[in-house]
């Protein structure tokens, strides 16, 4: 690629990034899919389960047809769910956020390569462009709590990471901290059963409480699973020099540690070595500039840093299941007219 040529793409990059959904939960939870897609869960019933194959939750909505809401935490929707051994859901990706808190019984949340054991009192969040799952493993019926929020504005998407819960998978309650979140969850269920579309602001301020509540624990829990800022300025770093070719061995300088123990910080907080998470994060923005733009394929190859078109096909092709050229073909001849064009 000419150096004109780099020149153009390093001042769409800017603008690229801008576009990115979720920018910081998209370097926790970098993956391919397609926005229109919908996050359809994928549910699997258990042995146990003999009749209804129908997804366990008893769930309360406050509908898709309101006006996006001005509120930092807008609450979509809540409710219940009751799950029996083997019951399990997967999702490619998810477009909203949500917390859930397990009441009774057991079960196991995976997000990317990383398992959470669950329990009474574990607290799990669900974030947008995320593949994750979970299931049932106790004979004693797995049941949680859940509260659903927006996370399409930008002023929610915002308020999001300024909570640090986005690098947030799993938490465990104390019992007091557990009956406080349940008490909390269940209002929210009532004022949407009670008052439907009507109760989406109250719904929305005891949202903001539970979101206040596992913020405020988090911060003071004993063992604290916050992320090293260095951590989140190496993640920044590694999307603004991904087109330079940055490698895992860069990053390590740049954060004054040995490889192997940067390594050790990736899999700890990610579930992915720095080399892998890398990976997904070039595959990742690769099929974002394939749907957001009009760069020929051999330049988001060249751009992302593959020495060859051939490379290059071949990493997307089997990180996604489609060639380059298919990928954005299927995607743009599915949209909708009124869909933004790429630049």
């Amino acid at each position: 690629m000419t150096t004109t040529k780099h020149h153009h793409l390093n001042q769409d990059i800017t603008h690229i990034l801008r576009d990115l959904p979720q920018p910081s939960d998209y370097l926790w939870h970098p993956a391919i899919y397609q926005p229109s897609e919908p996050s359809a869960a994928l549910f699997t019933p258990g042995p146990l389960r003999r009749e209804d194959h129908g997804l366990p939750d008893e769930l309360y909505s406050l509908g898709h047809h309101r006006t996006p809401s001005p509120q930092l935490f807008s609450v979509a929707a809540a409710g219940r769910s009751e799950w029996f051994h083997g019951d399990s859901l997967r999702r490619r990706h998810y477009t909203n956020i949500s917390i859930e808190l397990v009441t009774h019984g057991a079960g196991v949340l995976t997000v990317g390569r990383k398992h959470y054991r669950l329990a009474r009192g574990s607290v799990f969040l669900l974030h947008p462009n995320e593949a994750h799952s979970y299931r049932a493993t106790s004979l004693e019926p797995f049941k949680k709590l859940f509260v659903v929020f927006d996370a399409t504005a930008p002023i929610h998407r915002r308020a999001w990471e300024l909570t640090g819960l986005l690098a947030v998978s799993h938490m465990t309650l104390a019992p007091e901290s557990a009956r406080r979140a349940e008490e909390i969850i269940e209002r929210i269920i009532s004022i949407i059963n009670e008052r439907g579309p009507a109760g989406a602001f109250p719904a929305s301020l005891a949202g903001y409480e539970l979101v206040a509540e596992l913020i405020h624990l988090r911060q003071h829990s004993a063992t604290p699973d916050g992320v090293p800022e260095m951590l989140h300025r190496l993640m920044h770093t590694a999307l603004l020099r991904l087109h330079d070719g940055i490698t895992a061995h860069d990053l390590a300088r740049e954060a004054g540690l040995s490889r192997d123990h940067l390594s050790r910080l990736f899999r700890h907080y990610t579930g992915m070595s720095v080399r892998t998470w890398l990976h997904h994060l070039r595959m990742s923005l690769a099929a974002h500039l394939l749907l957001r733009t009009r760069w020929k394929v051999h330049s988001i190859g060249d751009f992302l840093g593959y020495p060859n078109p051939y490379s290059f096909t071949r990493a997307f092709s089997h990180a996604s299941g489609l060639s380059p050229e298919e990928f954005r073909r299927r995607w743009w001849s599915s949209r909708p007219t009124s869909r933004p064009k790429p630049r």
